[in-house]
């Protein structure tokens, strides 16, 4: 995912066009494997991971980052695509149904986006990250279950 994203961020720098980076995390992940087991843990995890590979367009790359949270590099993605994009995979992932041991587990995703800025990002994907971490955070904190553009109201989150 690192050299993945290191070579759309060269490609957005030398062709000029928009790049967003999408950070996702499974919504109260350890309620899964607490109350349900790691089995079921591991379930929810192949299921948003599935929803992520079909919410990708053919020029993205989705990937798992690590533990339950999971990511897209959006070549060509502005911020309203970014954020449509982002969108249909958090009400994917809220529509879908789990079937583990005769019950019916729901999952929600929070998700924070960040764009490509040529003025901090040409040499180190580190700070793209950084915003989109930050925008899932106030995901995080304004209640789970959304997407958060980053913008300069987060920095100091």
């Amino acid at each position: 995912m690192q050299s993945r994203l290191r070579e759309e961020r060269e490609k957005a720098l030398r062709r000029k066009t928009p790049l967003a980076f999408v950070l996702t995390d499974v919504d109260r992940f350890k309620v899964f494997n607490d109350t349900y087991g790691h089995q079921a843990g591991d379930e929810v995890l192949r299921a948003v991971a599935r929803v992520l590979m079909q919410q990708a367009r053919p020029s993205d790359t989705a990937a798992r980052y690590g533990g339950e949270e999971f990511c897209m590099i959006l070549p060509g993605a502005d911020a309203a695509k970014a954020m449509e994009i982002a969108e249909a995979f958090r009400t994917s992932v809220e529509e879908m149904v789990l079937h583990h041991e005769g019950k019916q587990l729901r999952v929600t995703v929070s998700a924070g986006v960040s764009l490509f800025d040529p003025e901090q990002d040409a040499r180190t994907s580190k700070a793209m990250i950084e915003r989109a971490d930050r925008a899932l955070y106030a995901c995080k904190n304004s209640g789970r279950n959304r997407v958060i553009l980053f913008d300069d109201s987060l920095r100091s989150v």
